[in-house]
C-alpha cells in the first residue's frame, strides 16, 4: 500500500484501504547498493500538454523515457529489479512525481531600478505532487483517483505543458557504499531532481513484521556526498563576450542587448539563453531566452544587473561581477548581499553619494537574504580602497574621493554596477524550488566567467537514514555551484555562485549525518597586475525541510562567500565590492497529510484499520481436521478473512473467504473454522477490507494459542435502567396537570378522551375546545375536539398520528396544551355529505396498500452509505458460493397481482476495477426473478421494480450469485417494502390505502394500474363526474383523507361513492373505520414550562433531570470562580422546542435563540448518549440517551460519527462560538463521581507535569508515534516537566509500567498517541495492550485524576450501547482514570491528530480553561485544512468533561 502519510490504526495491527486496482507496495522494487560512480535512479519526461487541477489523466512526451533500467549504472540490485522487471515500462502501481520548476508565463516588476525583477506572478512554479499510475495507453497516463468528494479526486494542481514527470523507484533499502546517487543536471526541460521512496512495505512471506521493519526501509549512506545534487538546479548566466567599451557608464538593471551587461542567472520565471548570434542587435537571431527573459531590445530582460526572481543579475558593462542566485531566506532582501568581514573601512565607502546609480549599496553591517552582489566594474589604477570610494575619477570633487583633483581609478572608474543577488522565494508547503543560477560576469576579452548553477531538489521518503561515517560527514548535499573563475589573461569578470537547492526529508524514524544546501561561492578574478574587475557574488542558502524524527542530524544552509580579485591594486580589499549570499531556511517538511500527497494515499483517504485482532488458536480436533479459532476486538469497514498455511516451505490459501460476522462495529466477534490437517507448520490470517486491500497477520503455530479469547466488555445497563424508571415515575408525580405528551407508535387516526387524560393525571376540565393546541416537533398539528365547545366529560381529541422514525426515536410525541394563540390551533377539516356524496355505486375502487418486512432486530454501521446507519441483513457471497436472504411479506387484500417491490440496498465493498461491477444482485418475488442488477462501489442502491405476481402471502428473496469475478461480493439490505393492488374495501372494521382510482360512465373502462379483468367495472348510466368507492362501510364508518400535515374528514353515506374532487389524489392516504378503530396514544404528563430567567450564563449546563443536582453542584463551583452559571433541564427544552420529542434540534434552537443573550461561553451536556435509543437492536436497551448528540460525516469512511460540536456552532459556519463538553453519565453514582473528579483536579495546585505516551511503531506506513509525541513535547511551553512512556523506545512492558506509575503518582496531563480500539491503547499483539478498560478498574486509588488527551481512534466513542469505551471509562471509573478526556469518537487520521497536538501544545498554559485551549487550536487549524480534514478536526474530536476546566 503506497503511503506513509495518513492512517488511523487500532489494536493489533491494521488493514489498509488501497486504491482501486493498485497493486504496488512500498519496497516492491527491492534493494539497491551503490558502490562506485554516479548513479541515476529516476527517469524523466515532460507533459506534452497542459493539465488542469482535478484531472485524472495527462499526456507525456514519452512514456518510454519513464522506463527504469533493470539495475542502473554501477548499482547492485537484490530482492527485485528496479521497476518490477528488466527495462520495466511504466505500469499500474508505479509512483510518479509531477513537478513544475518554472512558470514561463509569469510576470515581474519591470521598473528600471532595484525593484526590477520582483515577482508579481509566479504561476505554477514550484508546484509538485505524487501520484500512482492506474493505466498507460499510448502517451496518456491515468492516475489512481476517486470521484465523489474524496481527497484524491484527481490532480491537486494544474501544470503547464513542459512540466516534469519523474518516475520514482519504490525501494526496500538503499545502500550507498561508494560513488553517489545523482540527477542529471537541469537542462531546461528535465533533470535536477532525485526523488526516492524507501520504506519497508509488508513482509512478502512469513518474516515476523517487527524484524522485517527493523531491517528494511533504510537509506544507508556510508560515504561522503552519497546523494549529490550540487549544481543540478537552475543554470548560471552564460558568457557573451560583448560589452560597451571602457569609460562607459551603464546604469540599467534590464536590457535585451548583451553590450549592456552580462546574462542573468536562470530562475523560476525563465532563462536568459546562450545564443550569442547578433545578441547586441534588436533584430536577427539574437539570444534564445525563455519566460520573462524574452526581449531583444534595450527594454528586454536577459542582460544587466537586475535580479529576476531567484536568479542572480549579470554584471553591467564594463566588466562588473555577476550576482549570486538564491532560494531560501527569511531576512529582508536588499540585493546588496552581506559584506565579507575584515574590510569595514572599504565597505563603509561603498556608497559614493556622487553616483545616483550605485544602488544597492552596503555598509560593513549590512545584511540581506538571497544572493550576494557582484563586484565593481573595471579599474586600471592602484588607489587605496580603504580611503577612495568606488566611482571616483579625476573629475570627481568630493571629500570621499580625496578632493580636487580626485584620485582616479581609471578604466570604468570601479563603479558599483555588479549583478544584484537573487531573491529568496515564498513557498508554503506545496512549492519547492531549484537554487537560482548565478549571473554571469561581464567581459569582452573572452575570459569572463559564467554564473554557477543552483542546487537541485531532493525528495526522500524513508524509514530512516543511517551512516557509518562520523557525524560531521556530509551525506547529502544540494549546494549551489561556485561561479566560474576567470581564465587566460583574466581581464574580465567572473560569475556569481548558484543558490542552494532544496532537500526535503520525510523520514519516519532516524536521521543522522550532515545535510547541506549551501549557496555556491562567487567566482574569482585570478589577475596579477593592477587591472581589476568585479568578482562574483555568493549564492544564497537553500532550503532543508525535514520531518521531526529521532536522531541528531546537522542541517547547513549557509550563504556562499563572495569571490575575490588577486589584482595587485586591491590587495587591501580583495572582495572588490562582491558580497556573500544570505543564509537559507530550515523548515518542517510538508505534513504527512498535505494535499501534495493526496493521490499517494490510496483512495484519496485515510489509512484505517477495519478490525483489530487479539486471539488465534489452531488445534487438532481429530478425523484429520484442525479447528482454527480467532477473534476480533472490533470491526469497521472490513469484509472478509482468508486463512493461509505453510507446509514444505510453501504458503497456500486454505479454503475460501471467511465472511465477517454482522454486529456492532465497536464490539468483539469470534470465529471458528475447521480445515484439513495437512501437517501445517504455520498459519497466517489475511484480513481483507471493504476496498479489497489486505493484511497478513502471523505467523501462528498449530497447537499454540496467541493472545486470549475475547472478554465481554459490555456495559451493564441494569442500574441505569432502574434509576431511569424510578426517575420517570417520580417525574410523572410532579409533572404538569395541564399539558400532556401523546406518544404515537403507528400511523393512523388516534383518539384520546377526557377520561383517559384524567386517569393519567391530566385535567383539562373547562378549557375551551378552540384553545386546545396539538403540536409535534415541526409545529402545530391538525386535530378535532369532539364533545362540545368546552372540554370535559365525554370530550375527546382526534388527530392523525405518524411516528416519523428517525435516529433518535421510533415514535413521535405530540404535545397537547392550552394556547390562546390562534396560530397554534389547526382545526381538522370536515366536509359534509352534500359535497362529498357521489353516485350510489357498490363496487369497490381499486387502491394501493403497502407492506414492509420487519425483522426482529437490526444492525448498526457508522460507515453506512445510506441515509441511515441501520440495516436488516448482511449478505456475503464468495466465488462459487452464492448467498441469499428470504423475507416474508404479507399483502392482505391483494388483488390482481400487480404492484411495485422496493428493495433498499447498499454495497459494502468497492473492489479493484474488473471486468464486472463489484455487485450482482438478484431479487425474487415468490420464486419469480423480478430484478437483476449489477453496480459498483460502497453506495446506496434502490431497486424499485414493477411486479405482477403479488399474493396475499409473499416471499422475497435477495440473492448474491457470487459471479462478479472477484473473490467475494457483499451487500446490506436496509428495507424491503411492497406497494400492491387491492380493493378499497373495509375489512375488520377498517381500511387504509392510497391511490384510489376514479372511474367514469363507460362500461368498458377498467380500473387504473392495469390490475386486469378480474376487477369490477362500473355499469352504464353513472354520472360523468369521477367517483371513488370504498365498499363495506357502515353508518358508523368515518373517512379521513391524509396528505402531508393536512387531514380532512369526509362525511358520506355508506352506499355512496365519493366525489372525486375530494378523493381523487394518488398521494393521499385514506383511513376508514369507526371511532372504535382509532388508536389510543400513550399518555404522560408534560413537565411544567419554566420561563427563562434574566441574566447571563457564561457557563451553562444542559442536564437530564436525573442529574440536575450534580449539575447544580458544578454550577455553584463555577460561580465561585467568577463565571455566571446556570443549569437548564433538557426536558424543558424538549417541552418548549420539540413538543416533548428527545431531539437535538431542541438544544440547538434554544442555544441559537438564547446564547447571545445569556453570553454563553462554556456548555456542558450533562448525560450520556446512546445510538440505540430507538432499540432497533432488539436488546431492550432503549430510551437511555439522556442528552442526544448529532451524527455527521467526518471522513470518507465514517458517515455517522457522534459529535457535540454543532451545538456550539451558532452561525452554521462550522466553527463553534461556544466551547462544548459532555459528561457521559448514565447513573447518579457516575454523575457524582464526574463532578467530584473535576473539582478535585482543580483543587490541586498547578503541577505542570505531563506524561506523553505513544504506541508501537507503525511499520506499514513507516510512522513513528514516538516521533509524533516528541513533536507535541517540543511544542509545550517552557515550564512543563515532561516524562515519556513510549512502546517504540521501551517495549510494551516498559512503557506500560511507566504509564501506570505516572497515573498512580499523579500528572496534570497524560497524552497517548498511537493505534487504539474503543477499549484499549496500542493492542499490538498477544492480547496485551498499553492500557485497557480493565486496567482502570484494577489501578490503585489515586488522588489526582488528570486530563487525558487520546490521539488515537475510537477511544472516545461515547454513544455505544454495547461497551464502555475508554473515554467513558476514564471519566467515570471511581477514584481512577481521568477528570476529562479529549479524543476522537471514531476514525481520525493520525496526521490530523498530529496537527491538533501541535496546535494544542503551545496553548497548554497553566490556569487556561481547557475548552479555550482546545477551541483555539481547532480554530487555528480551520483555515489550513481541506473539507474532509476540517470535518475530522471540527466534528470528529469530542471533549468528555467540562470545557471550563482549568489546566493544572
Amino acid at each position: 500500500m503506497p503511503s506513509v502519510l495518513r492512517q488511523c490504526v487500532f489494536v493489533i495491527g491494521l488493514i489498509l484501504v488501497v486504491p482501486d486496482s493498485l497493486q504496488a507496495n512500498p519496497a516492491e522494487d527491492g534493494d539497491i547498493v551503490v558502490s562506485s560512480g554516479t548513479v541515476t535512479l529516476n527517469a524523466y519526461t515532460t507533459l506534452s500538454a497542459s493539465v488542469v487541477a482535478n484531472a485524472s489523466s495527462f499526456t507525456v512526451a514519452s512514456t518510454a523515457a519513464l522506463t527504469l533500467p533493470t539495475c542502473p549504472g554501477t548499482a547492485t540490485c537484490t530482492g527485485a529489479t528496479i521497476g518490477n522487471g528488466a527495462g520495466s515500462a511504466l505500469a499500474l502501481g508505479d509512483l510518479l512525481m509531477l513537478y513544475q520548476p518554472q512558470e514561463l508565463s509569469g510576470s515581474i516588476n519591470t521598473t528600471d531600478g532595484v525593484a526590477y525583477g520582483t515577482v508579481t506572478d509566479q504561476g505554477q512554479a514550484g508546484l509538485y505532487e505524487f501520484v500512482y499510475v492506474q493505466s498507460v495507453v499510448g502517451s496518456t497516463v491515468t492516475i489512481v483517483s476517486n470521484a465523489g468528494g474524496d481527497p484524491c479526486t484527481g490532480l491537486k494542481n494544474g501544470y503547464d505543458a513542459g512540466a516534469m514527470v519523474i518516475r520514482i523507484p519504490q525501494l526496500r533499502n538503499l545502500t550507498i557504499n561508494g560513488g553517489s546517487v545523482v540527477a542529471p543536471a537541469w537542462n531546461g526541460s528535465v533533470g535536477g531532481v532525485v526523488a526516492l521512496d524507501v520504506r519497508p512495505g509488508a513482509p512478502p512471506g512469513p518474516d515476523p513484521l517487527p524484524v522485517w521493519v527493523a531491517n528494511n526501509g533504510t537509506v544507508a549512506i556510508n560515504v561522503a556526498n552519497g546523494i549529490d545534487l550540487n549544481g543540478r538546479g537552475f543554470r548560471g548566466g552564460a558568457i557573451d563576450n560583448v560589452t560597451d567599451g571602457t569609460g562607459t557608464n551603464v546604469t540599467t538593471y534590464r536590457s535585451g542587448l548583451c553590450a549592456a551587461g552580462a546574462r542573468k542567472g536562470e530562475s523560476i520565471l525563465g532563462f536568459a539563453g546562450t545564443n550569442n548570434t547578433n545578441c547586441n542587435t534588436s533584430g536577427g537571431t539574437a539570444n534564445d531566452p525563455t519566460g520573462v527573459y524574452v526581449g531583444n531590445t534595450a527594454t528586454g530582460n536577459a542582460f544587466s544587473r537586475g535580479a529576476i526572481a531567484n536568479g542572480g543579475g549579470g554584471g553591467n558593462a564594463h566588466n562588473a561581477g555577476g550576482g549570486g542566485g538564491a532560494n531560501g531566506g527569511t531576512a529582508a532582501w536588499t540585493g546588496g548581499g552581506n559584506p565579507r568581514s575584515g574590510f569595514n573601512a572599504a565597505w563603509n565607502r561603498d556608497d559614493n553619494t556622487a553616483d545616483p546609480n550605485d544602488s544597492p549599496t552596503v555598509t560593513a553591517s549590512s545584511t540581506s537574504s538571497g544572493g550576494g552582489r557582484g563586484g565593481y566594474t573595471f579599474s586600471a589604477d592602484n588607489q587605496d580602497a580603504l580611503a577612495v570610494a568606488p566611482g571616483c575619477n579625476s573629475h570627481t570633487d568630493l571629500a570621499s574621493c580625496g578632493g580636487t583633483p580626485g584620485p582616479d581609478w581609471g578604466g570604468n572608474d570601479r563603479r558599483n554596477r555588479g549583478g544584484l543577488g537573487g531573491r529568496p522565494l515564498s513557498r508554503g508547503t506545496d512549492r519547492f524550488y531549484f537554487g537560482g543560477g548565478g549571473g554571469a560576469g561581464d567581459g569582452n576579452n573572452g575570459v569572463s566567467a559564467a554564473g554557477g548553477a543552483g542546487g537541485g531538489l531532493l525528495f526522500l521518503i524513508a524509514q530512516r537514514v543511517t551512516s557509518t561515517q562520523p557525524a560531521a560527514t556530509v551525506l547529502i548535499r544540494a549546494n549551489g555551484a561556485a561561479g566560474a573563475n576567470t581564465t587566460g589573461s583574466h581581464n574580465d569578470a567572473p560569475g556569481g555562485g548558484g543558490g542552494g537547492g532544496t532537500v526535503v526529508l520525510q523520514i519516519a524514524n532516524g536521521l543522522q549525518g550532515t545535510i547541506q544546501a549551501n549557496g555556491g561561492a562567487g567566482g574569482n578574478q585570478l589577475i596579477t597586475n593592477n587591472e581589476a574587475e568585479g568578482p562574483g557574488g555568493g549564492g544564497g542558502g537553500g532550503v532543508i525541510a525535514a520531518s521531526s524524527a529521532s536522531g541528531s542530524p546537522t542541517f547547513v544552509v549557509d550563504g556562499g562567500v563572495s569571490g575575490t580579485t588577486s589584482s595587485a591594486s586591491l590587495a587591501e580589499f580583495t572582495p572588490n565590492g562582491a558580497t556573500n549570499g544570505g543564509a537559507g531556511e530550515i523548515v518542517a517538511a510538508p505534513g504527512s497529510s498535505n494535499a501534495v500527497y493526496q493521490c499517494m494515499i490510496g483512495d484519496g483517504g485515510a489509512f484505517t484499520t477495519p478490525s483489530g485482532h487479539g486471539y488465534f488458536h489452531g488445534r487438532a480436533v481429530g478425523n484429520g481436521r484442525l479447528r482454527v479459532d480467532f477473534a476480533s476486538t472490533y470491526e469497521l469497514g472490513n469484509a472478509a478473512y482468508y486463512l493461509e498455511g505453510e507446509r514444505a516451505g510453501a504458503i497456500e490459501r486454505i479454503g475460501g473467504a471467511i465472511a465477517r460476522k454482522p454486529g456492532e462495529a465497536e464490539s468483539a466477534r469470534s470465529y471458528s473454522v475447521d480445515v484439513p490437517d495437512r501437517d501445517w507448520q504455520r498459519f497466517w490470517l489475511v484480513e481483507v477490507d471493504a476496498k479489497g486491500g489486505s493484511r497478513r497477520r502471523g505467523p501462528f503455530f498449530p497447537g499454540r494459542a496467541e493472545g486470549s479469547p475475547n472478554v465481554d466488555h459490555r456495559y451493564d445497563w441494569s442500574m441505569a435502567q432502574s434509576e431511569h424508571l424510578a426517575y420517570v415515575q417520580q417525574r410523572q408525580r410532579g409533572a404538569s396537570t395541564a399539558a400532556a405528551y401523546l406518544e404515537v407508535a403507528q400511523a393512523g387516526m388516534h383518539r384520546v378522551s377526557f377520561e383517559q387524560l384524567l386517569a393519567a393525571g391530566i385535567d383539562l376540565t373547562g378549557i375551551p375546545a378552540d384553545e386546545l393546541a396539538l403540536s409535534d416537533r415541526l409545529g402545530p398539528v391538525m386535530r378535532r375536539v369532539a364533545g362540545g365547545s368546552v372540554f370535559g366529560p365525554g370530550s375527546a381529541i382526534e388527530f392523525y398520528g405518524d411516528p416519523q422514525p428517525d435516529l433518535y426515536k421510533r415514535t413521535q410525541t405530540y404535545l397537547l396544551q392550552r394556547s390562546s394563540q390562534p396560530s397554534d390551533i389547526q382545526e381538522l377539516r370536515i366536509i359534509d355529505r352534500g359535497e362529498v356524496n357521489g353516485a350510489p355505486i357498490a363496487q369497490a375502487s381499486p387502491a394501493m396498500a403497502e407492506s414492509h418486512h420487519v425483522p426482529p432486530n437490526h444492525f448498526y454501521d457508522p460507515v453506512s452509505p445510506n441515509d441511515s446507519p441501520w440495516y436488516m441483513y448482511e449478505l456475503f457471497a464468495s466465488a462459487g458460493s452464492p448467498a441469499s436472504q428470504t423475507m416474508n411479506l404479507a399483502a392482505p387484500g391483494a388483488v390482481g397481482g400487480s404492484g411495485r417491490l422496493r428493495v433498499e440496498l447498499s454495497g459494502f465493498v468497492n473492489l479493484p476495477a474488473g471486468a464486472q461491477p463489484d455487485h450482482h444482485v438478484r431479487v425474487y418475488l415468490n420464486d419469480v426473478l423480478v430484478a437483476d442488477d449489477r453496480f459498483d462501489g460502497i453506495i446506496p442502491r434502490l431497486l424499485d421494480v414493477p411486479v405482477n405476481n403479488v399474493a396475499v402471502d409473499n416471499v422475497v428473496r435477495v440473492e448474491l450469485p457470487g459471479d462478479t469475478g472477484f473473490d467475494f461480493d457483499m451487500i446490506a439490505i436496509h428495507s424491503v417494502g411492497l406497494r400492491y393492488g387491492t380493493l378499497a374495501q373495509v375489512s375488520g372494521g377498517r381500511f387504509v390505502g392510497s391511490g384510489l382510482t376514479s372511474v367514469g360512465e363507460r362500461s368498458d373502462r377498467f380500473f387504473a394500474d392495469s390490475f386486469g379483468d378480474a376487477l369490477p367495472v362500473f355499469e352504464e348510466g353513472i354520472p360523468v363526474e369521477q367517483q371513488v368507492v370504498i365498499a363495506g362501510r357502515t353508518s358508523q364508518s368515518r373517512i379521513f383523507v391524509v396528505s402531508p400535515r393536512t387531514v380532512t374528514e369526509l362525511s358520506a353515506d355508506p352506499d355512496r361513492a365519493l366525489n372525486g374532487s375530494y378523493a381523487d389524489s394518488p398521494s393521499s392516504v385514506f383511513w376508514v373505520g369507526d371511532t372504535a378503530q382509532m388508536v389510543a396514544p400513550a399518555i404522560s404528563a408534560a413537565p411544567p414550562l419554566v420561563d427563562f430567567q434574566a441574566g447571563t450564563a457564561r457557563w451553562l449546563a444542559i442536564a437530564h433531570g436525573m442529574f440536575l443536582s450534580q449539575a447544580e453542584q458544578l454550577a455553584t463551583y463555577r460561580s465561585a470562580q467568577g463565571l455566571s452559571a446556570r443549569v437548564m433541564s433538557v426536558e424543558q427544552l424538549y417541552r418548549r422546542y420539540t413538543a416533548g420529542n428527545a431531539h437535538p434540534s431542541a438544544i440547538e434552537r434554544f442555544l441559537r435563540e438564547q446564547a447571545s443573550t445569556l453570553q454563553v461561553e462554556y456548555l456542558v451536556l450533562f448525560g450520556g448518549a446512546n445510538y440505540n435509543s430507538v432499540d432497533l437492536r432488539g436488546t431492550g436497551v432503549a430510551t437511555l440517551s439522556h442528552v442526544p448528540t448529532r451524527y455527521a460525516r467526518t471522513n470518507r469512511f465514517v458517515n455517522f460519527a457522534p459529535t457535540d460540536t454543532p451545538y456550539g456552532d451558532l452561525t452554521g459556519d462550522g466553527l463553534p462560538e461556544i466551547k462544548v463538553g459532555r459528561l457521559p453519565v448514565r447513573t447518579v453514582a457516575e454523575a457524582n463521581e464526574a463532578v467530584r473528579k473535576l473539582i478535585a483536579y482543580e483543587s490541586q495546585s498547578a503541577t505542570e507535569k505531563i506524561l506523553l505516551s505513544s504506541g508501537t511503531y507503525d511499520s506499514n506506513f513507516s510512522y513513528s508515534f514516538m516521533g509524533s509525541a516528541t513533536q507535541l513535547q517540543a511544542a509545550l511551553p517552557s515550564g512543563w516537566l515532561s516524562t515519556r512512556a513510549d512502546v517504540e523506545a521501551s517495549g510494551l512492558s516498559g512503557a506500560r509500567s511507566a504509564l501506570l506509575d505516572a497515573i498512580n503518582q499523579g500528572r496534570s496531563i497524560i497524552t497517548y498517541t498511537g493505534h487504539s480500539s474503543p477499549i484499549n491503547w496500542d493492542a499490538v499483539g498477544g492480547g496485551s495492550s498499553l492500557l485497557s478498560v480493565d486496567d482502570l478498574i484494577g489501578l490503585p486509588v489515586n488522588a489526582n485524576q488528570p486530563l487525558v488527551f487520546q490521539f488515537g481512534c475510537w477511544t472516545t466513542y461515547f454513544v455505544s450501547p454495547v461497551i464502555n469505551a475508554m473515554g467513558n471509562a476514564l471519566v467515570l471509573t471511581p477514584n481512577r482514570g481521568a477528570s476529562a478526556v479529549l479524543g476522537s469518537t471514531v476514525l481520525l487520521d493520525q496526521p490530523n491528530h498530529d496537527r491538533l497536538a501541535a496546535a494544542l501544545g503551545p496553548r497548554l498554559q497553566s490556569e487556561q480553561r481547557l475548552g479555550d485551549v482546545f477551541e483555539s487550536a481547532r480554530q487555528a487549524l480551520s483555515t489550513t485544512e481541506g473539507p474532509l480534514d476540517g470535518a475530522e478536526l471540527r466534528l470528529g474530536m469530542t471533549l468528555l468533561g467540562d470545557p471550563a476546566t482549568l489546566v493544572r
